[in-house]
């Protein structure tokens, strides 16, 4: 269960994207332009993790979400994300018997900054400050008791993960290398009509012309 926690704990920090200091410019190629939504293979990883403790202990993951992950990026190189809210329950067993169910609420807020597209096929990126903001509560609780933990709100971290990026008609996916044991995560986008999503998507929008 430490393990676990450790790893959210690493996800935190690595979700703090530096804060951006001057815009670079930049024109986003044509294929990386719009709205997207999709999803990610995060929780893929953490079971692994899970499944490469000791043999005495083994852990049953279950995740919910509310909604897929989703951003828009404009030409410019100007982005903007949904807020992320994922639930995460996790039954640890022991060796001797013992069963501890471990409940985490993960939340990430908007995120707002700048992506640049470099020829090699990379991609670099920086928030805005106060934006992309992580948070986690967790409950432990097992038949000695229980206990309570958080963490954040986080952000402006100064890990930089490498990201590489392939697109091409209405889809994209993105490749982001973190630390270990996480590795690479893949992320796997379809580009949507703007209007699918909330009015609070559309206010970041309105931001990002309103600053021009």
């Amino acid at each position: 269960m430490k393990r676990l926690i450790a790893v959210v704990l690493m996800l935190a920090n690595s979700a703090a994207s530096p804060i951006c200091a001057e815009p670079k410019p930049t024109v986003m190629p044509s294929c990386t332009v719009g709205v997207w939504a999709g999803t990610n293979d995060m929780l893929e990883k953490m079971r692994a993790i899970m499944a490469s403790m000791p043999a005495t202990v083994r852990a049953n993951m279950e995740s919910r979400m509310t909604q897929p992950l989703s951003m828009t990026v404009f030409e410019d190189g100007y982005y903007a994300t949904m807020p992320v809210n994922r639930g995460i329950i996790a039954d640890v067993q022991h060796d001797n018997g013992d069963v501890t169910q471990l409940t985490m609420d993960l939340a990430i807020t908007s995120a707002l900054g700048w992506l640049w597209a470099e020829d090699d096929g990379r991609m670099g990126f920086c928030s805005e400050p106060g934006t992309g903001q992580f948070m986690m509560s967790s409950t432990a609780q097992n038949p000695h008791g229980s206990a309570t933990a958080a963490v954040g709100p986080t952000g402006g971290g100064d890990f930089v993960p490498e990201m590489t990026y392939q697109c091409a008609g209405d889809q994209m996916t993105m490749q982001v290398m973190l630390p270990a044991p996480v590795g690479m995560v893949t992320y796997t986008m379809t580009r949507v009509p703007e209007n699918r999503w909330s009015e609070a998507f559309r206010d970041a929008h309105a931001r990002r012309f309103a600053s021009e």
